[in-house]
Parts: structure tokens; sequence; C-alpha cells
């Protein structure tokens, strides 16, 4: 499809521009909403990305992919237990591989948020690489890019 050639290429205005005319044709593609939400994950436009994977979720409530998308993009957020009941939802195994590996991330955030300054190990800090292989692959495609697709199997 050419807005996965675009976005392949990373002309995401173009590839978007795809995707929402395919929801003017059909607005309960469920591929067309997971994709939209892909794209905005890409330009780091969390609330878009959340919008449209719900969207997705609508259509296809059973989408593994999609909650494993949107438990990801609650991650990002800090929005921990939403992220697990999405990432439970998409691959049980993983939402506690996951979770348990990022909490020290969440931890150093929220100081941060609140103003307190720590070194990082003090405090739980890591870095991404510290994250265990096999949890950064439950977020993404197993070769540590975002995982992005042609739309939820």
């Amino acid at each position: 499809m050419l807005a996965e050639i675009y976005r392949q290429k990373k002309h995401y205005a173009q590839a978007r521009v795809r995707w929402q005319h395919l929801l003017l044709v059909d607005p309960a593609n469920c591929a067309a909403h997971y994709n939209l939400g892909v794209l905005s994950t890409l330009m780091q436009d969390w609330g878009e990305a959340q919008q449209q994977s719900l969207s997705a979720l609508h259509t296809d409530p059973g989408s593994a992919e999609v909650h494993n998308t949107l438990g990801s993009i609650y991650l990002r957020r800090g929005r921990l237990e939403l992220a697990r009941g999405e990432l439970e939802k998409g691959n049980p195994l993983a939402a506690g591989i996951c979770l348990g590996a990022l909490q020290p991330r969440a931890r150093f955030q929220a100081a941060r948020e609140a103003g307190r300054s720590c070194p990082g190990a003090a405090c739980g800090a890591e870095s991404r690489s510290a994250i265990p292989a096999r949890a950064r692959g439950a977020l993404t495609n197993g070769s540590g890019h975002e995982a992005v697709g042609r739309g939820p199997a």
C-alpha cells in the first residue's frame, strides 16, 4: 500500500494523508487507525497515538498488536497501570518482564517531575541499554526498533 511505502521512506505527512483518506472511505478500518497511531508514535505525538490506538481497539478489541502498541504508549506517558493492563491483554508474559524492567525508569521520572534531582544509581535510573533485551523485545519488533507494521494481526 502506498501509505506504507511513504512511512518506510519517512514521508510521514504523505503516509498520514493516505491513511486518513482510507478512514474517509472506511471509518471502521482497524489497520488505518493502527497505522495512524504508529505514525504518531514515530513523530512522538503520544496523545494522537493513544487516540488512534483506542480507535483501532474499538474496531478490533481482540488485536494483540494494538493492545501491545497502546501499552507501549502508556509506558512512555508514565501510566504504568494502564500499560500493564494493555500489555497483559496483548502478551501476558511480556507485561511482567517489561514493567519490571522499567520500574526504575518510572521512579526516576517521577522524582524528576517532583523537582528532586538525584544521581542515576542512587534512585535506580537506568539507561535504555540496561533494560534486558527480552523486555525491549516486548515493546519492539525484536530487533530493537519500534514495532511497526501494516496492521494488527
